[in-house]
């Protein structure tokens, strides 16, 4: 049953209380907003002050004239996604979210087409700063993240080993694979079917331009600058501009439908969703997983807050 309960975006913290989804129990509590607690156990250690840098470089890079989050960072959040998901369980720590994206230059291989931008920008922002090109990665897609006005803050981390290395061709999902291939590829990256479900959300700032050449630059909802749940409700009801194959099918799966429909309307619950199933997608193959990292979140911006203010809703349904 869905309850409502206060949703305020502010300048500190905004803590979410668990909640529940349809079949599934309890989501864990998370803390989301502006110096969100890490809700792991990192190393000991501070940010390294050079990620301050970084993200600021970042930030201007991924906001539009128009406040709202553009293209450049429409790629960062799916290169998040591409770094990590060339990944299978019997690849151990040997891949993942590893840089290979940058380093191996799988920006080039077909089917991370459309990313070969931001590929390049990252060679650039590497060779600038000489940081870690995975922890670029995944700063890359939270600092996206949380430039779209209502997105959320990530918790993240840094201090992943990079590799040369290139992983493996034809693990990562297609537009036009079924959910009965979808949701057991994201189960071996350690993920539930609820945390695929919150992740495909981020398709609210997607626009196709290869699977339909002559639909180049529609939406898989109507507002691609602004991190809002309208993605849900509009691929259900059939009104997006565009939707991928794929995303029908996991709106109409048995195991997923439940999950899907209980974020339409919802922002706060999808934004503590997907606030915490990008951090666990962010570890994958990342040897000890965070407790031999450095919790990174404090260097994320805070530039949308005022925006967010204004836009959100005043009451925010928990589920």
């Amino acid at each position: 049953m869905r309850s409502s309960t206060l949703f305020a975006i502010v300048g500190t913290v905004a803590a979410a209380e668990a909640f529940e989804l349809p079949g599934r129990g309890l989501l864990p509590s998370i803390s989301i907003g502006i110096g969100a607690k890490p809700s792991a156990s990192p190393a000991a250690g501070s940010c390294p002050s050079v990620w301050n840098d970084v993200v600021t470089e970042l930030h201007a890079a991924f906001l539009g004239s128009n406040g709202q989050c553009n293209d450049l960072a429409r790629q960062a959040v799916r290169a998040g996604f591409h770094d990590c998901g060339t990944y299978r369980p019997s690849m151990g720590t040997s891949a993942g979210c590893d840089g290979s994206f940058i380093l191996a230059k799988e920006y080039e291989n077909s089917e991370n087409k459309g990313l070969q931008q931001i590929g390049d920008f990252y060679t650039g922002v590497l060779q600038k700063f000489k940081v870690g090109a995975g922890d670029l990665i995944q700063m890359g897609a939270s600092t996206a993240t949380v430039t779209c006005p209502l997105g959320p803050v990530v918790q993240t981390f840094v201090g992943r080993p990079d590799r040369k290395t290139a992983n493996p061709t034809g693990i990562l999902p297609s537009p036009f694979d079924p959910a009965s291939k979808t949701i057991p590829l994201f189960e071996g990256y350690g993920l539930t079917s609820d945390d695929f479900v919150a992740l495909l959300g981020a398709h609210t700032t997607s626009t196709q331009k290869f699977v339909d050449p002559q639909k180049a630059g529609a939406g898989q909802d109507t507002t691609p600058g602004t991190w809002d749940v309208k993605y849900y409700g509009q691929t259900l009801d059939k009104k997006a501009p565009f939707t991928f194959e794929s995303d029908k099918s996991v709106a109409n799966n048995s195991q997923t439908s439940g999950t899907f429909k209980a974020f339409v309307n919802n922002q706060f619950g999808w934004n503590v969703a997907f606030a915490q199933a990008m951090t666990k997608l962010s570890l994958v193959g990342v040897p000890g997983g965070s407790s031999k990292l450095i919790d990174c979140t404090s260097a994320l911006p805070a530039g949308t807050v005022k925006r967010d203010i204004r836009a959100a809703p005043i009451n925010g349904r928990a589920i």
